[in-house]
C-alpha cells in the first residue's frame, strides 16, 4: 500500500499576494485514443485527468510537454504520477501487462520505469515502433509512443511515478482491431463497481 502525504502548502513565488499553493497528488493518464480510456472517464476529476495524445512517438512527447509546461504553474510536480494506458500488439503474451523496460527501436535506447511489484499484475518488456509492427517477436510487447512518454514525462517526473500499462490487443496484424474491441478490452480490466 502506498501512502501519499497530506497537501503541504508552498508559496507561490509569482504571486506578490501571497496567494497559497498546495502540493498534492495529480495523475495524469496518457492514452493515444480515446476508446483506450473511455472507461475511465468517471475517474476524472481536479486530481486526476486524461490526456489523448494521438498516435506516434512526436505526438505522445508533445501532449506530455503540452501538459507539464501547464502544470508548471504549480511549481512543484514532486507528488505527480504519469500513467499510459494503452493496447499493444505481441506475438505470443496475451492480458494486462505493467511495463519493466522500454526500448525505442528506432535508437536502440532502453529505459526503465521504477515500477513497484504489483501482485497478480505480469510484467513485459514493451517495445516502442514508428509503425505496426507486423512479424513482432516472441515474448515483447509493442506500441508507437511508450519511450517517448517515458523521455519526455522523465525530464519533469521521477521514474518511480511513471507507470505503463498496456494491454495486448493483436498479434501485429491491427486489421481486425476496432474502436469496439479496443473499448471492450479496456472494459474487461475495469472494476465492475465503480
Amino acid at each position: 500500500m502506498v501512502r501519499v502525504p497530506p497537501p503541504q502548502p508552498i508559496t507561490n513565488r509569482n504571486s506578490s499576494s501571497g496567494f497559497l499553493l498546495y502540493n498534492f497528488l495529480m495523475i495524469h493518464i496518457f492514452a493515444a485514443i480515446d476508446c483506450e480510456v473511455k472507461a475511465l472517464k468517471h475517474l476524472v476529476s481536479d486530481d486526476l485527468e486524461i490526456v489523448l495524445t494521438g498516435i506516434g512517438k512526436v505526438n505522445a512527447a508533445f501532449a506530455v510537454g503540452r501538459t507539464f509546461h501547464h502544470g508548471l504553474t504549480r511549481q512543484d510536480l514532486s507528488s505527480d504520477v504519469i500513467i499510459n494506458i494503452g493496447t499493444c500488439g505481441s506475438k505470443d503474451l496475451h492480458g494486462l501487462f505493467m511495463v519493466n523496460k522500454i526500448t525505442d527501436d528506432a535508437t536502440g535506447r532502453d529505459y526503465y520505469p521504477d515500477i513497484l511489484r504489483v501482485e497478480g499484475l505480469n510484467e513485459a518488456s514493451l517495445i516502442t515502433v514508428d509503425e505496426v509492427k507486423t512479424d513482432p517477436e516472441p515474448g515483447y510487447l509493442y506500441d508507437m509512443e511508450g519511450s517517448a512518454i517515458y523521455q519526455a514525462g522523465s525530464k519533469l517526473i521521477s521514474p518511480d511515478r511513471i507507470i505503463f500499462l498496456k494491454m495486448v490487443s493483436d498479434k501485429g496484424d491491427v486489421s481486425g482491431v476496432t474502436e469496439e474491441s479496443v473499448n471492450a478490452l479496456v472494459e474487461s480490466y475495469v472494476p465492475q463497481n465503480r
